[in-house]
């Protein structure tokens, strides 16, 4: 063999030799990539099972029977709280990191889907010194446990917080050794759809002309002396014991008003202690520039 077929022969050996190396490092990363992006496949499927997107979804869940009936009061305030656009974005009109007993929630249990940019909240822990936010009738569920919760998750940018995914949930019971965390039996996304459902049953809307348009709209029956009666049991928040009515809560709901009562007598009371001391504060301040104005009248009149 000559000294150029040698040569020859040689390049071509390293050539296949640098491109079965190429072909084995292209395989390695494919077969890399394929498993990370497997990886946050598996990791970033929600655990949820249902998802809530009307009133009618409302009436088969269970509310007071596998869903504690303060789900539905805690999701009619929030609904109600929220402000949602014509392009169904929702914005958040609070602090999601402390108002009405929030905090951040680091989703450990991975029972909510992972979203790059976004972050999980909690909202309803009524032990929380900023949960007096919350209207009486959200507060009394304190009874029962205060395993409820709202769990939303918010993107923020430039300021703005907007809400992408709303979930109702609840802890374990407190004899549960996994009672810290979510269980996701009882966890269930709700729509936009479904907020807006809800913000029909406002406060405002506790005329019997509101409560027969709510009626009839929403498709559970109840004739004119059910809607006095649930008016005259709820006072100003009859159009959420309508809302009761119609996902069919049969659970008692007496008690429940008698705690809402107690508890609004409760706020009343403070409140009106609240504005005595301020009146009074006032009186005291008026009466003590009084008594500065006088003495400087008198002063200067004992130097004239």
């Amino acid at each position: 063999m000559t000294a150029w077929a040698k040569i020859w022969t040689n390049n071509k050996t390293n050539k296949h030799k640098f491109l079965y190396r190429i072909m084995m490092t292209s395989a390695r990363i494919t077969v890399l990539c394929g498993c990370v992006a497997l990886l946050l496949t598996l990791t970033s499927v929600s655990a949820v099972r249902r998802t809530l997107n009307s009133i009618n979804d409302l009436m088969s869940v269970g509310f007071g029977q596998s869903v504690p009936i303060h789900s539905l009061v805690l999701l009619h305030w929030f609904a109600n709280t929220v402000n949602i656009d014509r392009n169904d974005v929702i914005h958040l009109t609070f602090n999601p990191n402390h108002d009405y007993g929030s905090h951040y929630y680091g989703n450990s249990g991975r029972l909510f889907e992972l979203s790059l940019g976004s972050t999980y909240y909690t909202i309803g822990n009524i032990n929380e010194s900023t949960a007096a936010q919350f209207p009486p009738h959200v507060r009394a569920q304190s009874g029962h446990g205060n395993r409820v919760r709202v769990v939303i998750r918010v993107r923020e940018a430039y300021g703005v917080r907007q809400v992408e995914r709303v979930y109702i949930t609840q802890h374990y019971n407190q004899f549960n050794y996994r009672r810290s965390d979510y269980d996701p039996d009882q966890t269930y996304e709700v729509t936009t759809n479904l907020l807006r459902e809800i913000r029909e049953f406002s406060r405002d809307s506790h005329d019997m002309i509101s409560l027969r348009d709510l009626r009839d709209r929403f498709g559970r029956r109840a004739n004119d002396l059910q809607l006095e009666r649930i008016r005259n049991m709820w006072g100003h928040l009859a159009s959420l014991g309508l809302l009761f009515h119609i996902v069919g809560y049969a659970g008692p709901v007496q008690s429940y008003c008698n705690q809402v009562q107690l508890a609004s007598r409760r706020n009343d009371s403070w409140s009106n202690i609240q504005d005595c001391l301020g009146f009074l504060c006032r009186l005291l301040l008026v009466v003590l520039v009084v008594a500065v104005l006088f003495s400087l009248f008198i002063a200067v009149a004992n130097k004239k």
